[in-house]
């Protein structure tokens, strides 16, 4: 199993309004096995600003939807939200590793 930690810095506000979605592609040979991934906070005392939580998949708060077809997850900034520019947003999300031959 692989954390993977992702800092975003928009350099514009990104609001639920907009219906701003962001992906994040090349996940070539990642194992997800499902189509919700569950974003998490970044550990250590580093400061996401809460990252995991501005984005939704539907009414589900802190997930993305991953696409295995494309190989990418793409994450909605959550109703009543907006990611503020100039201002680091981190969180984490795990995938597998393909099993060996």
């Amino acid at each position: 199993r692989n954390i993977l930690t992702v800092s975003l810095m928009p350099q514009v506000d990104l609001k639920s309004d907009d219906k701003v979605k962001v992906t994040i592609s090349g996940l070539q040979g990642a194992v997800v096995g499902c189509s919700t991934l569950v974003l998490g906070a970044v550990a250590n005392g580093t400061t996401g600003n809460s990252g995991h939580l501005r984005f939704c998949l539907g009414v589900q708060q802190g997930a993305g939807e991953y696409s295995e077809l494309e190989k990418s997850l793409t994450l909605s900034v959550c109703r009543g939200q907006q990611l503020n520019a100039d201002t680091t947003y981190a969180f984490t999300f795990q995938i597998d590793n393909p099993e060996e031959p």
